[in-house]
């Protein structure tokens, strides 16, 4: 830490006096001293006092807030960052945050640059996201739930809308996080009906792995159950065990979602009527449907894993319980995780 404020004493004009009091003052906490030192960068000379150097990281954080917190556009800005589950472009945050022309944005991006970190995506394009996970946790706090919330929900009607537009980076934003945003925001129906819609469950599953599908249904139905809305949770759970049943057909046919995760769950337990109006099923997919309900599986079954072309032999779960070794007659051996339910 001392090294990294020794190379700046230079550009900076920093004396022996400012460097021992900050290193002494950042307690050890290294992103203390990236932080401090983006503002110093940014102060000039004559601010730049030893004595100001808040002690702790959290102490220096919220002296950062309290100075670019008088500007609401700040405050906006960074408070849908805090909401977001990736980085934005200068337009994205833009269209979230409904800011009209580019003056708003490019005041944000100067205001604001002390506590964001900036990369650039494949096309070029520089996008910005909060630098450190304790400067989200402090804006979270500064701003409430509520405000949050708000951050979440303009964030699902603007960016992560499905469907998804042709766009590249929008379309792979609302497949990752179209269900969450709705589900932070309280917003159930909206969660569900995304949830439900059999077109989206395929492309996601296709494009991020069924894993991240069951994993973000399930996320949903927790956060419905204890948000208040029981009968959602439910179905996001039913919808979540289906998948999670069928993964390997899924993987294997997901030109088929609809009607796998129709007849799965009409085997579980819902009646064709809800079916009807719960599911969204694109209108150009006829399938055959179950008539009657009727099944000897064990409740115990979660997964199928098939890959073998013969009788298995023994398997082996290594110890941090994640994957599971299969031998067979075949005489290959198989790997398998048993959170993706693949080899």
């Amino acid at each position: 830490m001392r090294t990294l404020w020794e190379v700046a004493t230079g550009p900076l004009g920093l004396d022996a006096r400012f460097v021992e009091d900050a290193v002494l003052r950042a307690g050890g906490n290294v992103q203390h001293a990236v932080q401090l030192r983006r503002h110093v960068a940014a102060a000039p000379a004559h601010l730049r006092r030893a004595r100001d150097i808040p002690r702790g990281l959290e102490a220096l954080i919220s002296q950062t807030w309290e100075r670019i917190a008088r500007n609401a556009v700040v405050v906006e800005g960074l408070g849908i960052l805090c909401a977001a589950r990736a980085a934005l472009t200068l337009d994205e945050l833009g269209a979230v945050a409904a800011w009209i022309g580019d003056l708003t944005p490019r005041a944000f991006l100067r205001d604001a640059k002390e506590v964001l970190a900036e990369t650039q995506r494949p096309d070029g394009q520089r996008e910005y996201r909060l630098h450190h996970d304790a400067i989200r946790a402090h804006i979270a706090q500064a701003i409430g739930d509520a405000a949050l919330r708000g951050h979440h929900r303009a964030l699902a009607q603007r960016l992560a809308t499905w469907p998804a537009p042709a766009q590249a980076a929008r379309r792979r934003y609302a497949l990752r996080n179209a269900l969450i945003h709705r589900a932070e925001a309280g917003d159930w129906e909206d969660a569900w009906r995304i949830a439900g819609d059999t077109s989206f469950l395929e492309t996601k599953g296709r494009e991020l792995g069924l894993h991240r599908v069951e994993d973000d249904l399930a996320r949903v139905a927790e956060r419905c159950r204890t948000g208040g809305d029981a009968t959602i949770g439910d179905r996001c759970s039913d919808l979540e065990q289906a998948l999670v049943r069928e993964s390997w057909w899924l993987r294997t046919a997901p030109e088929a979602t609809a009607a796998i995760l129709w007849n799965r769950l009409r085997r579980s337990g819902w009646s064709a009527h809800d079916l009807d109006t719960q599911l969204r099923v694109p209108t150009d997919t006829p399938f055959l449907r179950v008539r009657h309900a009727a099944t000897h599986e064990s409740p115990a079954l979660v997964r199928d894993l098939v890959g073998h072309a013969h009788v298995v032999s023994a398997c082996a779960v290594t110890p941090d319980g994640r994957r599971v070794v299969s031998a067979a007659y075949d005489l290959t051996l198989r790997v398998w995780d048993f959170q993706r339910g693949c080899a």
